[in-house]
């Protein structure tokens, strides 16, 4: 079974997805590979969750499927990228609005399942674990070449 995700931002690098294809749903690509393909919300969390719990039902029944879910690019592609080029004003601006882990937590707030302090807790060990992650990357050496083809197959 395979769930194929398409984490769509409707931006390759800076050329806007409406000007490479005619379609405007990636999804919709799936039909011809002979598996269903569906859209989704990718800034609504529990759309999501919801989503992805039936592809996995359908992918262990069924075969493979493909989500393709909308989201919003928060940062240019790149560290040498001038976004404002190609980006309309306010896009970001808006996008931000809809930020899914802060809506998530506002949401979890709001029906009484956490806590402000408790939303600020996991925040912090969040970003502790990363932290801690980025520091073992870092301190890490490159992997051994030798070992780059050994789980690969085909020619």
């Amino acid at each position: 079974p395979v769930i194929f995700i398409c984490e769509n931002n409707r931006y390759a690098i800076s050329t806007p997805q409406r000007t490479q294809m005619v379609i405007e749903e990636i999804a919709s690509r799936a039909a011809g590979y002979g598996f269903p393909g569906f859209t989704v919300d990718g800034m609504d969390l529990v759309q999501c969750y919801e989503a992805t719990r039936e592809a996995i039902t359908h992918a262990r029944a069924q075969g493979p499927v493909l989500l393709e879910m909308m989201v919003e690019r928060f940062m240019p592609h790149t560290t040498d990228d001038d976004d404002r080029r190609y980006r309309p004003e306010g896009e970001v601006e808006r996008a931000r609005e809809r930020d899914p882990v802060i809506t998530l937590a506002r949401t979890l707030i709001e029906e009484g399942i956490l806590s402000q302090k408790q939303v600020d807790e996991i925040a912090a060990e969040a970003l502790r674990a990363t932290d801690e992650a980025t520091d073992i990357a870092d301190a890490s050496s490159p992997p051994d070449e030798s070992g780059l083809y050994d789980s690969v197959y085909g020619p």
